[in-house]
């Protein structure tokens, strides 16, 4: 297979231990594309905007949060103000920039601008060994995210969707719902343009689960429809997202590469070749055809390692809509 592509590291002198959770958010007022991820082990937060080059770190350390930042999602603020708890006083300062951030045993409303926690809205697994690991949110911006064993142990991780109810002092109650047992090292997590279909990794199988989904009731359809066969590419399957042509793009961890899977012939249909082993997430641009851009883990003996890239496939397509996070 023979594609072509241009591929480079962004200038921003920023190198993740373990890069991860990017997600591509696309400003309605200022209409300018900002990227967001985490350094899982280096306890980062990252926002840079390639169009006027703004780049800003968050250290969460001090937040106590027990470390690994897994995924951050910029929180829909429409319903904000009536959804989250009275004593969280959202209101009580300006120019909030507000997330969901996820850690090793928490999930949190997390405020960018004054790096400090709004609300804690859990901070409980049932095994003190378990860590969240990546999430995403669906279209009707209800979260999922999965959990691994912090030392690999296979199938004591699992699927969760994150709801809320409203109690009868207009309170927010939230719901974290188990959905698939068993898992691994739960990782990518997309859905089918028609919202058909939720697509989901659990990293040594090789594969990617295809489950019949249902986006009013956030509810899947079990067992498995299908699965995606990817081992006979190199590697192991990490992130995913999904384009707006419905392609399935995958970060092979120890593969060097990217792939775009045709979910309805199951085949890779484009591959970009990397220079570092461990991708481990994508993200493609909202506003620019064809544009990509990936994390990765820091290598040592591999300089381009651990550094955002950005990657020019030459195709004609964008990012299916990003989905922030609605309370």
């Amino acid at each position: 297979m023979t594609n072509e592509y241009m591929s480079k590291i962004i200038d921003i002198n920023v190198r993740s231990k373990l890069g991860e959770g990017i997600f591509i958010y696309n400003d309605p007022i200022t209409n300018l594309e900002t990227i967001y991820w985490v350094d899982i082990f280096g306890d980062k937060i990252y926002e840079y905007c390639p169009e006027i080059s703004k780049l800003s770190i968050s250290d969460i350390t001090n937040l106590e949060l027990g470390g690994y930042p897994s995924c951050i999602i910029p929180v829909n603020n429409t319903n904000i103000n009536t959804n989250i708890n009275s004593k969280s006083n959202i209101n009580s300062k300006s120019n909030q920039k507000l997330f969901l951030l996820s850690n090793k045993h928490s999930l949190v409303l997390w405020d960018m601008t004054y790096n400090c926690i709004i609300e804690r809205i859990s901070d409980r697994l049932p095994d003190a060994n378990l860590r969240f690991n990546d999430g995403k949110c669906d279209s009707s911006g209800r979260l999922w995210i999965g959990t691994m064993d912090v030392d690999n142990s296979p199938k004591k991780g699992a699927l969760y969707s994150l709801s809320t109810q409203i109690d009868k002092d207009n309170n927010s109650v939230w719901n974290l719902n188990f959905k698939i047992k068993g898992v691994s090292i739960s990782n990518g997590l997309g859905w089918s343009s028609d919202d058909m279909y939720m697509y989901f990794i659990d990293t040594p199988e090789r594969s990617i689960q295809v489950y019949r989904y249902n986006s009013e009731t956030g509810n899947i359809d079990k067992p498995v429809l299908k699965t995606i066969d990817l081992s006979k590419y190199s590697g192991f399957p990490d992130g995913m997202t999904v384009d707006n042509q419905g392609y399935i793009w995958v970060a092979m961890w120890d593969g060097y590469s990217i792939l775009r899977i045709d979910p309805n012939t199951e085949s890779c249909v484009f591959q970009v070749t990397l220079t570092i082993p461990r991708p481990t997430n994508i993200a493609i641009s909202t506003k620019c055809p064809g544009k990509v851009y990936v994390t990765s883990a820091m290598e040592m003996d591999v300089p381009e390692s651990g550094y955002l890239l950005e990657i020019d496939t030459k195709l004609d397509m964008l990012s299916s809509k990003s989905n922030c996070f609605n309370c």
